[in-house]
């Protein structure tokens, strides 16, 4: 399912793009292609870590993260210079940027 949406996405150049509730474990390698993508959410889904292939998501402004597994968060997201917005409740976040 979330392969789908992420080649839809893709061939739409959209600018938004949910992937909640889909019990994602892990986050498609093809996530990290959609260099239009300004928001991104992946709420509610078993996710236990953000590659550090989110740099490629240069125009990315807001990331929902928010009840995922999500531990620690990549030093990567630093260098997103549009990136405005992350929201990490009911995670275990305990190491931001390590």
């Amino acid at each position: 399912m979330a392969d789908n949406l992420i080649r839809k996405a893709s061939r739409n150049n959209q600018q938004e793009l949910s992937l909640c509730n889909l019990n994602i474990d892990i986050i498609p390698s093809n996530l990290y292609d959609l260099k239009k993508l300004l928001v991104l959410s992946l709420e509610n889904n078993p996710i236990r870590e953000i590659s550090k292939d989110v740099i490629n998501l240069v125009l990315l402004q807001e990331l929902n993260l928010n009840s995922t597994l999500i531990k620690s968060l990549p030093k990567e997201l630093i260098e997103l210079q549009n990136l405005e917005k992350i929201s990490i409740k009911n995670t275990p976040l305990c190491d931001v940027f390590g």
